[in-house]
């Protein structure tokens, strides 16, 4: 298999290089060459596919316990930035409660749907 490809690799070289090979011809003949060579590639990674599916699906809950802790250290830098803002008497803390609120709410929303888009 490993010859046919260098082969191939080859005369797709000396054809690229020839000058009366267009510009979309180069383009069309590469385009070609990739995918001959990325089609024989995901044959044979099926296999590899589905083993990191089944070590991923493993790893689920230690997943989502992270998301979680960052979704936490989110809410209590946020918390207290808004706190020393609203101290301080700045005028954007609106601005502000609503940004470090909508993270922390994207982080905990994502920490639950993440797996469930994933189907683990």
């Amino acid at each position: 298999m490993k010859k046919f490809f260098k082969r191939l690799w080859d005369g797709a070289r000396k054809t690229i290089k020839s000058p009366k090979m267009k510009t979309a011809g180069k383009v069309a003949m590469i385009a070609c060459l990739m995918l001959a060579v990325s089609t024989d590639m995901f044959a044979s990674a099926t296999g590899a596919f589905s083993t990191a599916a089944t070590q991923l699906s493993s790893y689920k809950d230690g997943i989502k316990s992270i998301i979680m802790a960052v979704g936490v250290l989110v809410g209590l830098v946020g918390a207290g930035r808004i706190y020393f803002k609203y101290q301080a008497g700045d005028q954007d803390l609106m601005k502000s409660m609503i940004q470090w609120g909508g993270s922390f709410v994207f982080i905990m929303v994502a920490a639950q749907a993440i797996p469930a888009m994933l189907g683990l």
